[in-house]
């Protein structure tokens, strides 16, 4: 179950453009794969929009498998505490990745690359709804908002390679990820690996209003 109210990243940090389809073939994504938890719950990843921003040392970006995500709803979703529907944004049985990672100089890349050893300098994070699910709203125990009724599974790649190039305002993503820790972060502590290759390259779309939101410091 996925309340809404909680940022994305909540519990991780202890822890693209697309191409769309056509009548000629299937849609193609900037970043693709399936995440398959252990329990053998899957999601899928196929992202249809990224927005980051850079500056100040530190990046940060949202990638989006709902095709209907924008910026201004991306930081409506990071930002609010009322009961809020991310139905625009979170697409049932698929996975959405933030990426953050720190620079020196001018936020201009010449192919900046992070693997999992740089753990002070870039973190993923990624947050699927598991399976078949919807949101509803309801009162749990007191607590009104939008809840996911399928499983949320949240973690982080154990292994991963990423690349940055471009500038802060025209940004460019390339990345290999798997596999997995995690767990269901509103079902209990206990950790539920995943499995699965996820990779792409990704045009990141400018969206400055990142920089203040509470996830950009790192």
């Amino acid at each position: 179950m996925y309340r809404t109210a909680i940022s994305t990243l909540a519990c991780v940090i202890p822890l693209f453009g697309c191409s769309g389809g056509s009548d000629d073939g299937p849609e193609t994504f900037s970043m693709e794969g399936q995440i398959t938890a252990e329990d053998g719950q899957q999601a899928d990843v196929a992202i249809r929009k990224a927005f980051g921003f850079a500056t100040n040392g530190s990046g940060l970006v949202y990638f989006a498998s709902n095709e209907e995500a924008t910026c201004a709803n991306v930081l409506e979703l990071l930002e609010t505490d009322e009961a809020h529907n991310p139905d625009r944004v979170l697409l049932a049985g698929h996975c959405n990745l933030v990426y953050k990672f720190k620079f020196e100089g001018e936020p201009t890349f010449d192919d900046l690359t992070f693997t999992e050893e740089d753990t002070f300098s870039s973190i993923w994070s990624v947050s699927c709804g598991m399976g078949e699910g919807a949101w509803e709203y309801a009162n749990n125990d007191g607590d009104k908002d939008y809840f996911y009724t399928g499983s949320w599974w949240q973690g982080s790649p154990i292994v991963y390679s990423s690349t940055v190039s471009g500038t802060g305002d025209n940004m460019r993503i390339t990345a290999t990820l798997g596999p997995y820790a995690g767990h269901y972060i509103y079902e209990g502590l206990d950790e539920v690996s995943g499995t699965g290759l996820v990779s792409g390259d990704v045009e990141i779309q400018r969206c400055t209003g990142l920089a203040q939101t509470a996830l950009f410091p790192f």
